[in-house]
């Protein structure tokens, strides 16, 4: 039985939390998360993070798109609306990096 911790539910085998932030994602982002995880464990360049978190999210793309493709209206629909925030979300930071620039 997997053991529990401050930051969520471990592993049996007591690897990486497993965390409930994503249970309420739309399918699509999901969809999406797991074929970013899954690339993980099938490819793995030791030392070389930029590497191995560039391709995990390129076939995350492709991926969620193919994903997409095949499924319903209404999932289409709310992993738009998903989407939509994070890239006010991203917008909003990006306005902000400037002003911290000057302060920092």
């Amino acid at each position: 039985m997997p053991a529990y911790s401050a930051l969520g539910w471990t592993n049996w085998v007591g690897g990486d939390p497993l965390r409930n932030t994503f249970i309420g994602y739309p399918e699509g982002e999901l969809a999406r998360l797991i074929f970013h995880e899954l690339v993980h464990q099938v490819v793995f360049a030791a030392r070389d993070t930029a590497f191995n978190e560039s391709f995990a999210t390129a076939v995350e793309r492709i991926g969620g798109m193919r994903w997409l493709a095949q499924s319903s209206e209404a999932a289409h629909a709310q992993y738009e609306a998903f989407d939509s925030r994070r890239r006010d979300f991203r917008e909003l930071t990006r306005e902000a990096r400037e002003p911290l620039k000057g302060i920092y």
